[in-house]
Order: structure tokens, then C-alpha cells, then sequence
């Protein structure tokens, strides 16, 4: 049986498999794949922002975790967010505002929608 299984995963299993916490998951391909050069481009603190306030909105469920969401995303876009929660914990403290990325990304989307 575990021969018959074997060699139906090599001739139909994707290549490319995401990993979840060492665990391959059965069938599901990997959104970008390793190869990609896709990867954050601006400060991390934005990247920290952008995630927390997808987290509070349970963007991808509720049962996903900030940390959970910070692995995801330093994974997927090749940056490091290993002191996120320091980030974000600082950012309460900004003089203006603490949300100046979230602010800066309504404020273009609001200007491309005008068609400016």
C-alpha cells in the first residue's frame, strides 16, 4: 500500500508544495513560488502595520494569528519581521499618527480612484 501511494504522488502530486509548521500540505501549491522575485520593497515597520491591521479585520480568518500572519508574509516576501510585535508595540507611540502606512494607502488609492 505505502509503495502504491508513493508512486501516485510522484506522477500526481504537485512539485511544489507550502509547508505549514514542517507539515506538507497534501496538494496545495505554493502562491509564489520559490523562484519568485517578488519581495518588500519598503521599511518593515510598513509591512508590520499592513499585517496587523489585516489581523484585526481576520482578513484570513479568525482563527489566524498575528504571528502566524508575520510568518506568512517574511516567508513570502523575503524579509525578516522576527521583532514584529517590538515594532508594532512602538508604533503606538508615534507622534502623529501610529498608522501612517495605512493612511498613505488610502490616501493613493483615493487619488488613483479620482483618476488622477
Amino acid at each position: 500500500m505505502k509503495n502504491a501511494v508513493r508512486s501516485f504522488s510522484k506522477l500526481h502530486a504537485p512539485s511544489t508544495v507550502t509547508y505549514y509548521q514542517k507539515k506538507a500540505l497534501p496538494g496545495q501549491q505554493s502562491l509564489f513560488p520559490s523562484s519568485s522575485n517578488l519581495s518588500w520593497k519598503l521599511e518593515t515597520s510598513k509591512l508590520v502595520e499592513l499585517t496587523a491591521a489585516l489581523s484585526e479585520c481576520n482578513a484570513f480568518g479568525e482563527g489566524v494569528t498575528r504571528t502566524e500572519m508575520w510568518k506568512f508574509f517574511s516567508t513570502t516576501f523575503n524579509v525578516s519581521l522576527t521583532n514584529a510585535e517590538k515594532v508594532l508595540s512602538q508604533m503606538k507611540y508615534r507622534k502623529n499618527t501610529p498608522t501612517r502606512f495605512l493612511e498613505e494607502l488610502q490616501d493613493r488609492f483615493e487619488h488613483h480612484m479620482d483618476g488622477e
